[in-house]
């Protein structure tokens, strides 16, 4: 059996493990939009929600350093992987590669932006958190307005995510982001499943398409929401 840090330490363990924690994301952001599904009403919901996870206390807090570790390893992994192909192979060796295994290529603008649209989703992370977690770029009245929420105080995060897209910057700045969304999940998804081993010639075009169904829902999802709050507070 091959040491499990001489397989990390290969090629082939370096994808299984972008390909896994890639998912495990994925997972998290289906509950994400769940949850965020009930910023559609008055807030009364959402608020009860998010002061329910905060309430985890220091469970919540495990859950967050988790998925930290995840989201950092897969970006390690991402640029490890990076700089091995661009070694190993270069880019005209590493298309052609791409197009040597018999089926159709999938060496497309997804593929190849991989890495930039990943940047650019780092980017937006941070500064997601910044803004609605801990209210960085929102005025003091609105980052530190409280509510009642089943007779207890609590942060009124719905009063931060409405401010927040009655600003038609800060729209814009998501439906771009959900569109670098889409395109990384487009690839990205696909991809997790080809990389473990889980594809056959027969998936392949059921697993193209079901990595668009899905990176279009998901990116959609959470489009849908700034543009409501927009529209609803004109």
């Amino acid at each position: 059996m091959v040491p499990l840090k001489k397989a990390l330490n290969s090629s082939l363990g370096r994808k299984y493990l972008m390909s896994v924690s890639g998912l495990a994301m994925v997972g998290f952001i289906v509950t994400h939009l769940l949850g965020n599904l009930q910023l559609y009403g008055d807030g009364t919901a959402f608020n009860a929600y998010a002061k329910g996870l905060h309430d985890l206390g220091p469970l919540l807090w495990a859950l967050e350093l988790g998925l930290i570790g995840i989201f950092l390893l897969h970006v390690a992994v991402a640029l490890g992987l990076q700089v091995s192909n661009r070694k190993a192979a270069g880019p005209v060796r590493y298309q052609a590669a791409q197009r040597s295994k018999g089926g159709p290529s999938y060496f497309s603008v997804f593929s190849r932006g991989m890495i930039f649209t990943g940047g650019i989703l780092f980017v937006f992370i941070v500064t997601h958190v910044l803004h609605f977690k801990y209210g960085v770029f929102s005025p003091a009245e609105i980052a530190n307005k409280t509510t009642t929420v089943n007779g207890e105080q609590a942060t009124d995060l719905y009063a931060r995510v409405v401010h927040a897209f009655k600003n038609p910057g800060w729209v814009a700045f998501y439906m771009f982001c959900m569109g670098v969304v889409f395109a990384h999940l487009r690839h990205g998804f696909w991809s997790a499943f080809q990389s473990i081993g889980a594809l056959n010639w027969r998936l392949e075009k059921p697993a193209t398409l079901a990595a668009i169904v899905v990176a279009a829902a998901l990116s959609a999802g959470f489009l849908g929401i700034p543009v409501y709050i927009f529209l609803t507070n004109l």
